[in-house]
């Protein structure tokens, strides 16, 4: 009897351990947690979502388009460069200036995908407008679990993964593999050219967590992706040859923490990562009549990459109930595998940043947070970014939020480095300075029993933009400013889950040079709603986005374009089996099956645009059907 009440007493201390190991890790993350919009697992399942590239025409403010199997992406009124991407807090990218594919990133194995709008985020780049923070499931603390899920589309796709976890709340460990097939998006029927291509991508995730002492614990991780698409080419007129373009990409990443509780209200955090992402691309001749095929040097000299990168962070957090504060370190460092150097330079440079930020509270009227970091990079110079965010009545069903925040972005390292001259060759530009962002938010949020609402607006402003003011030279010169304003809310009960929302982005890339503004409307519905009586539950994932326009200056001459509106609708319905072991969703993405919309090509010249050109870019897949099981072991 005593034994067995020893054991029961020893389970019972072992279980309120991980809980407030669970609290501790969730002090740690040292970030905004609020977030503007969230892609729960169940969304993407919905969705049929297989990679970031698929989840970003889902979340609000993201307009996105394919050309020449390339993607185009805007975070609303700012380019996709600019917008910081997180793994369980760590960045996942630590420069958006290097050559990267969103296909190459899965969400297979996410229990959910947050959209933040002027993040308060302690990553000193890429950050402060707009940041996507994507999270694992958390550990199950049980013996054994597990899952399998398996998805098949009309459009002859076909996803499937499993993961197993062991634990015994002192060790616990988790493996999963995926395996992805998606079938190419064909620019007409009878043309043989892809817009989007087939791809076929491996994943394989791990992860370690160890409890060494009760406010001590040790977690690594390994994040791999493989995969390999070729973009089939039309057949050139009057001959029997095509040229096609075969990629190869990989990425690998290797985490590590090290967390302690140093008091009841101090916690401790070192955080490590190591990444490299290789893409190949591969350009071949082909002749159809008889199948032979060449390699056509020199088109991909500068589109295949190899990046290695390397970061560490040191972060000390206190908790209180007035008073809170946050410190610490940042070290990063990114390296060209591809071309190492370039006219005896080596293309590689490190970050070195110290950071601080406090919080204090004043009874349920006022909270006022605020920090700086200060930067340096060792290229270029220090730079100080400071941050401010004060919120009234943080304990009412009415806040009204408002914040700053500085903070900047790299150039891309073909402007650093290689940035290729008239007469053959390449020029370094390594006196470049980061790109200045400052981000201005102001926000209404209204909170009751099944009601949230959020409202406000959003202004950005990008300074220091690389430009080419000669053949061989890149400077600092350009600027863009852009805003949305926005209105949304969420509305949950029992039944029911309903998000809507409308935008208003303004845009000015040229900020510098035309003092244009264009604004993009754009409108999203998403709906769950579990049948009452039943247990099947439906959902309808709807938007529409407006007449979309950017502007370049090419060869000095102000160049707008402008692609046509967009509507997208994806219902499915999801039933469970087995004791909620089992669910099986049936579903349609791309109801209204709009995949091609114009993209026109304007020149400025006087006040009216003349339009130049116009061709067709692809919105969205064909409308396909899809069925997903999933099986879970609890």
């Amino acid at each position: 009897m005593h034994s067995i009440g020893f054991t029961l007493l020893v389970k019972i201390f072992r279980y309120i351990q991980t809980a407030l190991w669970t609290i501790i890790v969730s002090t740690c993350i040292g970030q905004d947690t609020s977030a503007f919009f969230v892609l729960s697992a169940e969304d993407i399942r919905y969705n049929n979502i297989q990679n970031l590239e698929e989840a970003l025409d889902l979340l609000p403010t993201f307009h996105q388009y394919h050309l020449d199997n390339q993607s185009y992406t805007t975070g609303g009124s700012i380019k996709n460069e600019y917008i910081a991407i997180f793994k369980n807090d760590l960045p996942y990218l630590l420069d958006q200036n290097t050559p990267y594919d969103l296909r190459g990133i899965p969400v297979w194995d996410l229990s959910r995908i947050e959209l933040r709008i002027a993040p308060s985020t302690y990553s000193a780049k890429n950050a402060g407008t707009m940041a996507i923070f994507l999270y694992t499931a958390d550990y199950q603390n049980k013996p054994i679990s597990a899952q399998a899920s398996l998805t098949n589309s009309s459009a002859n796709d076909f996803h499937i993964n499993s993961s197993i976890e062991l634990s015994n709340l002192i060790h616990t460990a988790r493996i999963g593999i995926n395996r992805s097939f998606s079938a190419a998006q064909y620019e007409q029927l009878t043309d043989r050219g892809t817009a989007i291509s087939a791809y076929e991508r491996y994943d394989l995730n791990a992860s370690y967590s160890y409890k060494i002492l009760k406010s001590v614990g040790l977690t690594v991780a390994l994040d791999n992706s493989f995969y390999k698409s070729v973009q089939r080419g039309e057949v050139i007129e009057g001959t029997a040859r095509v040229r096609d373009v075969n990629q190869s990409f990989a990425r690998n990443r290797i985490l590590g923490s090290l967390e302690t509780a140093l008091s009841k209200n101090h916690t401790l955090v070192l955080s490590t990562m190591w990444h490299r992402a290789k893409n190949n691309l591969n350009t071949l001749d082909k002749d159809l009549s008889n199948g032979s095929n060449q390699s056509h040097l020199g088109l991909d000299a500068q589109a295949s990459s190899n990046f290695a990168q390397s970061y560490m962070q040191l972060l000390l957090t206190s908790e209180n109930r007035k008073l809170n504060y946050t410190m610490g370190l940042e070290l990063s460092s990114i390296k060209d595998n591809e071309y190492p150097t370039i006219n005896a330079i080596q293309s590689t440079y490190s970050d070195y940043t110290a950071f601080g930020s406090f919080s204090y509270q004043w009874q349920s009227t006022f909270r006022l947070e605020g920090g700086a970091k200060l930067l340096t990079n060792s290229l270029a110079n220090s730079y100080l970014l400071p941050h401010v965010k004060v919120t009234l009545a943080p304990k009412n069903d009415l806040q009204l939020v408002a914040s700053y925040q500085k903070s900047i972005a790299y150039s891309a390292f073909s402007n650093l480095f290689y940035t290729p001259i008239l007469n053959g060759g390449m020029q370094s530009n390594i006196l470049l300075k980061p790109i200045d962002i400052s981000t201005l938010s102001v926000r209404l949020l209204v909170s009751k029993k099944s009601v949230d609402i959020h409202s406000g607006i959003l202004y950005n402003s990008v300074r220091g933009i690389p430009r080419p003011i000669t053949n061989d030279k890149v400077q600092n010169a350009g600027s863009s400013t852009g805003n949305t304003t926005y209105a949304g809310l969420t509305f949950k009960n029992d039944w029911l889950k309903l998000r809507p929302s409308i935008m208003l982005h303004g845009t000015n890339q040229l900020k510098d040079t035309a003092n244009l503004t264009y604004f993009t409307p754009e409108a999203n519905l998403y709906v769950h709603i579990k049948i009452p009586n039943s247990r099947l539950a439906v959902s309808a994932t709807g938007r529409y986005i407006g007449k979309h326009s950017t502007l370049a200056l090419e060869n000095d001459v102000i160049t707008i374009y402008q692609q046509g509106k967009t509507r997208y609708l994806n219902l499915a319905a999801s039933h469970p089996f087995a004791k909620d072991r089992m669910n099986l969703v049936f579903g349609m993405t791309n109801a209204n099956n709009q995949t091609f919309v114009s993209n026109q090509r304007f020149i400025l010249q006087d006040i009216e645009p003349l339009l130049t050109s116009e061709t067709r870019v692809a919105a969205a897949r064909d409308r396909a059907f899809f069925f997903n099981v999933s099986y879970v072991i609890k």
